[in-house]
Formats: structure tokens, C-alpha cells, sequence
């Protein structure tokens, strides 16, 4: 299914310093980035005020240019050949409000096999950095990278990430596990099943979810405060950076 609608859970364990862990409802979209956009309904548009909506500017560059020619850029530049249909996955604003940790160019062979992926990660700091990755025809095997941006600030500024794509029968998972050395810190998962990108569809996911992105964000608010009260200190941007440069554990 080119583009859906994709009801499922999104999932963290923490494992160290402290453990931690919460799985809670989600729905994000697929859309295509290669072919003409998606109609419009009275729900969901793209660069368009609706409901559900999907706005170019919030993803990327973010300047609101075409998210398709950056996207082949990012591949070029690493040398990895796509000559297959480009899907962004990502969460979108619901009511005008977004909160999307982390979004997904998913680009495919002519085959239909996930090729290559572009990793599209926010913090809470409101800064954003991407990942591309190889994915080839890995099934299970993961995709590493170093970590190159703060993303909670109670992790400092090292380890990596191991990414894990799965796609089977209209159901999909994302894994991202955050490793330092040979410890795993924190797993993170996302998956769902996919359902049709029609006003059907977005009704019922918007009728479950009435205040997704809102959601999101107390949730990790809540998190972050159970996280203090476990014994880890809270750090702003600048002593973040300030401890990881002299090498303290945060």
C-alpha cells in the first residue's frame, strides 16, 4: 500500500542508568513523495490547514522546498542508487499541532524492496539532523550510525544507533536501539498495520486519537519527570554540550 494510514504503538525501554519503559497508541502516515500528491478531503491535506495535515516545510530541509529532489540528493551524495517509489512516513500536525521525534524517507528498488532510508530526527532542543541509511535487501540486519545530535538530554553526545526495518502483509516496524559501547542505553519501536489514506480511514485514526501530536508530547513530558525522580538530572543544551566535551556521564 503506497499510502496509508498507520494505526500501531510506539515503544521505550531504558535500560541504563535506570530502567524505564511505556508503550502507548500512535497513528503517522505514508504518503508518496515521487507521484502527484494525495487528493485532499475535509480531514487531511498536504500544505494545507486541515484536521490532519502534512506540510512539506516541517520535514527535510525545512524551508518548504521539494522534499522528493532533497531526498535524492541525500542518496546521491551517499552513493546509493534508487530507481523506485519514495514514501515519507512521518507523523503530521493534528488541529495545527506537531511533535515528530523522528520521520522516515523510505525509498524503494523497482522491485518494491526497501532500498535506502533517510532517518529525519528532531530533539527537544529544536534542533534537527538526518541519518542515510543503506538498508539494501537487509531483512533483519541492522543499519548502524554514530550519533551526531543530542536527542534526550539525559543522554551525553556519544554511542550510535542501530536501525531495523520490517515490512510484511500491510504491517511495518521501525526499531531504534541507542548503544554505547557494547551496552544497549534504549530500545525504541514503532510499528502498525497499514490502512488506506482515504477520509474513511483518517476519521477513525483521528476519532481514536483525537489529539495525537498533544498526546505525544505530554507523554514524553511525563517520561522525562519519572525519569528525574528515578535519580537522573535534568541538562539544558548548553551543559549538555559542556559535559560532553569533557567527557562526564549524563
Amino acid at each position: 500500500m503506497d499510502e496509508s494510514v498507520v494505526r500501531g504503538r510506539v515503544m521505550h525501554i531504558r535500560r541504563l542508568p535506570v530502567e524505564n519503559g511505556f508503550s502507548y497508541p500512535v497513528f503517522f502516515l505514508r504518503v508518496r513523495l515521487d507521484t502527484d500528491r494525495a487528493e485532499s478531503s475535509f480531514l487531511f491535506g498536504r500544505n494545507v490547514w486541515r484536521p490532519v495535515a502534512l506540510w512539506d516545510k516541517d520535514y527535510g530541509p525545512r524551508d518548504g522546498s521539494d522534499l522528493y529532489h532533497w531526498a535524492m540528493k541525500q542518496f546521491d551524495q551517499a552513493g546509493i542508487p534508487v530507481d523506485g517509489k519514495l514514501v515519507l512516513q512521518a507523523f503530521p500536525r493534528v488541529w495545527g499541532y506537531l511533535f515528530h521525534p523522528v520521520s522516515f524517507f523510505m525509498a524503494y528498488d523497482r522491485e518494491g524492496q526497501l532500498r535506502a532510508v533517510i532517518a529525519d530526527v528532531n530533539n527537544t532542543f529544536g534542533q534537527h539532523t538526518h541519518y542515510v541509511l543503506d538498508v539494501g535487501r537487509m531483512h533483519a540486519e541492522a543499519v548502524e550510525c554514530a550519533k551526531k545530535m543530542h536527542v534526550s538530554p539525559f543522554n551525553r553526545l556519544e554511542g550510535g544507533y542501530r536501525f531495523r526495518f520490517r515490512e510484511y502483509n500491510n504491517r511495518r516496524s521501525v526499531s531504534i536501539d541507542y548503544w554505547i559501547d557494547d551496552q544497549c542505553v534504549l530500545r525504541t519501536g514503532l510499528s502498525g498495520r497499514d490502512q488506506p489514506l482515504d477520509l474513511r480511514h483518517v476519521a477513525m485514526a483521528l476519532l481514536h486519537q483525537p489529539f495525537l501530536t498533544v498526546g505525544i508530547m505530554a507523554r514524553i513530558l511525563w517520561q522525562a519527570f519519572r525519569l528525574w525522580r528515578k535519580g537522573l538530572k535534568f541538562h539544558g543544551l548548553e551543559s549538555i554540550q559542556k559535559n560532553s566535551e569533557k567527557g562526564a556521564v549524563l
